[in-house]
């Protein structure tokens, strides 16, 4: 977990230093939002607590958050205890997965 904030801290510093990100290659070859353009914006955001700004970089995946959470850990307690995954977790993984798509074609057709 440390190393993953450190990751993250690193990635802040380099892109308030020398004001370069993580370019979205699917929008450069399509001009499409993909469902995670924003991300950076938004993790950027919440690293300087402004939820506000943070929301608006990408709604869907400031409110999926938490099922995110839930599939990353759950993930790595099944692989660790080598279980096989829930039908809670599959059923989550389905639904997070059609809602993309639909955030997808929303943000693109309504320009959000």
């Amino acid at each position: 977990m440390l190393a993953i904030f450190a990751a993250g801290a690193a990635y802040v510093y380099i892109v308030k230093t020398f004001n370069v990100g993580i370019p979205c290659v699917f929008n450069r070859i399509t001009k499409l939002r993909c469902p995670g353009c924003g991300v950076s914006r938004m993790l950027l955001s919440l690293w300087e607590f402004d939820v506000k700004s943070a929301i608006k970089y990408n709604y869907f995946l400031f409110l999926a958050s938490p099922a995110f959470a839930y599939i990353i850990i759950a993930a790595i307690f099944n692989y660790v205890t080598n279980k096989k995954p829930s039908k809670c977790f599959n059923t989550v993984v389905y639904i997070l997965l059609l809602l993309c798509f639909v955030w997808f074609v929303l943000r693109n057709v309504s320009g959000i």
